[in-house]
């Protein structure tokens, strides 16, 4: 699936700067990233356009995602913010 690409040092959705990228799976990448406001470190989760998902990988992610902010374990990231930019982020693949 098309995914965008971030380099370390950009900054998206005004908040979340990226240090590094941490991994890549079948749906997306997960980025270090310090949150500027609180000057705290997190995991930052992108996935695939919407465009490409189809509408049941869509509600799945999203079920997860309600899922996991249930959760409270110390092996388990919470989720504290979702997004959907407003028109597609460039690609830099």
């Amino acid at each position: 699936l098309p995914q965008t690409v971030f380099e370390p040092g950009r900054t998206i959705a005004t908040r979340y700067h990226i240090e590094a990228l941490l991994g890549v799976g079948a749906f997306g990448r997960v980025y270090r990233a310090q949150v500027q406001l609180l000057g705290t470190t997190i995991a930052l989760k992108t996935i695939a356009t919407s465009a490409t998902l189809g509408d049941k990988v869509l509600a799945r992610l999203k079920a997860e995602v309600q899922f996991a902010r249930r959760v409270t374990h110390r092996n388990v990231c919470r989720v504290f913010d979702v997004a959907r930019p407003s028109r597609p982020a460039p690609s830099y693949q």
